[in-house]
């Protein structure tokens, strides 16, 4: 239903996509909710939506380095938002290059590891 991934906490929207995400850790959060059924289901999701589990009902909630997704069900792809631009992909491969931008952040930023160095 839903796939979400970045190393920031928020989407250009401002909805919080990944509440543990760091600019600086090397890893992008990813964010997984699962198809629901029922009225009931729902509640249940929110409930993990608040939560963000790592393996959830519905939400799953995980980091790694480098993601691929195949997009392709019942022979067609599955629209993905990409920088709010919808397009259409069979597949794609996301991955973080540690250190390829440069930023400039207030003092004790939380959007930073507490183990970064300058």
């Amino acid at each position: 239903m839903l796939l979400a991934l970045g190393n920031g906490r928020q989407s250009g929207g401002g909805q919080v996509l990944a509440p543990r995400a760091k600019l600086d850790d090397g890893r992008l959060d990813v964010l997984l909710v699962k198809d629901f059924r029922s009225v009931t289901e729902l509640t249940k999701l929110i409930r993990e939506l608040q939560d963000f589990p790592y393996d959830g009902r519905f939400v799953r909630y995980f980091t790694t380095t480098q993601l691929r997704v195949t997009t392709q069900a019942n022979g067609s792809p599955w629209p993905l938002t990409l920088d709010g631009e919808a397009r259409y992909y069979d597949q794609f491969c996301a991955e973080v290059v540690p250190l390829a931008l440069r930023v400039l952040l207030p003092e004790e930023c939380p959007l930073l590891s507490s183990t970064s160095q300058p």
